[in-house]
């Protein structure tokens, strides 16, 4: 039997989500957040991983938790690592 196919779903996602239902954008998110739009960019290309720091921004702009993005990202990095397991 083949493995599993894992669907990933990065954290991304969410923040974009988030964005679409607050009719934002990257630049607001930015501004929202006092980081660049190097910085949001790379959050939601996946590029960089959600601290926490980060967790405790996106709480605080888009909603949820810290430890909902905190758990959102370690959900994600742990499939990944399965993933890549498989192969």
């Amino acid at each position: 039997m083949p493995p599993q196919k894992l669907h990933l779903s990065p954290p991304s996602e969410t923040i974009l989500d988030s964005l679409e239902a607050v009719e934002w954008t990257a630049a607001d998110l930015a501004e929202r957040m006092g980081r660049t739009m190097k910085h949001v960019e790379d959050l939601v290309t996946n590029k960089i991983r959600i601290t926490s720091d980060i967790a405790a921004e996106l709480s605080h702009t888009l909603g949820g938790s810290r430890q909902f993005w905190l758990n959102r990202e370690a959900r994600y990095q742990a499939a990944l690592a399965q993933r890549r397991d498989n192969l």
